[in-house]
């Protein structure tokens, strides 16, 4: 009974809601808006990059498990100096990639245990690169756009 109260579980996680073509206009200005911020002064680029999260943060809210939403979401909070809370994003996205990935025949605890082990280390390694301080952003290096 537990493992088929689990199993359902998962598939939960796993839906995602695919986003319509308003929220993906949205996401393309969000995009745009951080890539003005990278060209731009130092004053225009922090509002450029708060105007980009503004739309990010509503579109992850209706969107949770879209991994674009959340790496771009992850690539502002990190020009904001909020690293923390940009890590947490790109934890977010891997983990729904991962869920996506470990479905149906591949639904297997040892995938999972796998898999979660290699996110853990991750989790792990941001931690000590916030005590040895590196000059690029963990959340920078790890989004792959």
């Amino acid at each position: 009974m537990k493992r088929k109260l689990f199993i359902h579980l998962r598939i939960i996680t796993r839906r995602s809601i695919m986003p319509n073509l308003n929220e993906w206009s949205e996401f393309i200005e969000a995009r745009i808006l951080q890539e003005k911020a990278v060209q731009s002064t130092e004053k225009a680029s922090k509002t450029d990059e708060q105007k980009a999260l503004a739309i990010l943060d509503k579109l992850c809210t209706t969107n949770p498990s879209n991994p674009h939403f959340l790496k771009a979401r992850a690539w502002s909070l990190s020009t904001l100096d909020r690293e923390e809370d940009a890590v947490s994003s790109i934890i977010e996205a891997q983990y729904s990639e991962m869920a996506s990935r470990l479905s149906g025949k591949n639904d297997v605890a040892k995938n999972w245990i796998t898999e979660l082990e290699t996110l853990k280390s991750k989790i792990t390694a941001v931690g000590e690169s916030k005590v040895s301080a590196s000059n690029e952003s963990f959340a920078a290096s790890a989004m792959k756009w």
